[in-house]
């Protein structure tokens, strides 16, 4: 016999109300290294995403999904995580805006060195600060 659906979606969420602490444990214990085994899983993932089908399902679920349900998702899951999420990562934040301000710095100080008369000169320093800007590595 099928069980309801109503039964299994109520078990599922009843369920999934009460464990966080096993949700922790099992982020906290994988049963393989996540960023190791990606890495180790590259052609793998280089060769699905090279397939067409990878990209059909995920258009066909984006447009099945629509923008109200891309917005709806983001305001009712993802209010109530995103100051969390935040302070989460808040020291990485802080390393990057501290790595990548020395580097600004730097890259300023070149471009306000640079002529800045016509519009030739102008149109030089935009483009060394987005060049200077695209080969900043942050350095972790």
């Amino acid at each position: 016999m099928v069980k309801p659906v109503s039964r299994w979606v109520d078990k599922y969420e009843s369920r999934a109300t009460v464990a966080a602490g096993d949700y922790e444990y099992g982020v906290r214990n994988p049963k393989r290294p996540p960023a190791t085994t990606a890495i180790a899983n590259r052609s793998t993932l280089e060769t699905k995403m090279a397939m067409k089908e990878t990209w059909d399902k995920w258009e066909d679920s984006l447009a099945y999904v629509g923008d109200a349900g891309v917005i709806n998702a983001a305001a009712t899951k993802g209010k109530d995580r995103y100051v969390p999420g935040v302070r989460a990562g808040i020291d990485k934040v802080r390393a990057f805006a501290t790595d990548f301000s020395t580097h600004l710095e730097q890259a300023q100080a070149q471009v306000l060195a640079m002529p800045n008369v016509t519009l030739q000169d102008k149109i030089a320093r935009a483009t060394k600060m987005i060049e200077l800007n695209a080969a900043y590595r942050f350095k972790k």
